[in-house]
């Protein structure tokens, strides 16, 4: 353990929040399908903003359309 690299602690930890926000979500009595979307949504997002201010990750045309198509597609099922 000795070993490890920070990351996958920070790994680990995300996935446990990220499970966690959606089991409070469903006790909380959100849809299935829209919790669902949301999260990875907002997922999408954030890692957009962690890849280009932590890692120097350039922002492609491409992942600007994409999160833009996951907020349409939240905004339509809302």
């Amino acid at each position: 353990m000795k070993q490890v690299n920070w990351t996958a602690y920070a790994l680990a930890l995300s996935l446990v929040v990220i499970e966690s926000g959606y089991l409070v979500a469903y006790r909380a009595g959100y849809r299935i399908n829209l919790t669902s979307l949301a999260c990875n949504t907002a997922i999408a997002v954030a890692l957009i903003f962690i890849g280009t201010a932590l890692y120097s990750e350039r922002l492609a045309p491409r992942n600007i359309v994409g999160a833009v198509l996951c907020l349409v597609g939240l905004t339509l099922l809302r």
